[in-house]
């Protein structure tokens, strides 16, 4: 999966105390820099291939705006 589908919606419960959201939060935390020390190389790896891919596709298709719109019409 290259990314999240969309629309996405996630419904939190309204009945949390501050102290549990703000255990939801520190959990999330620490979940991101777990995953940031195993998994941040590579991600950057793929994030740069990504961004890579994007930008030849972008050469590719040209650049439409370049042409001077101020060029007289011949009727």
């Amino acid at each position: 999966m290259t990314h999240i589908p969309e629309p996405f919606t996630l419904s939190l419960p309204t009945t949390w105390s501050p102290e549990q959201a703000w255990f939801v939060h520190a959990l999330l935390e620490d979940l991101l820099e777990q995953i940031d020390a195993h998994y941040g190389t590579a991600v950057q790896h793929w994030l740069s291939e990504l961004d890579a891919e994007e930008e030849a596709y972008r050469e590719r298709q040209g650049d439409l705006f370049n042409d001077d719109f101020d060029d007289p019409i011949s009727f």
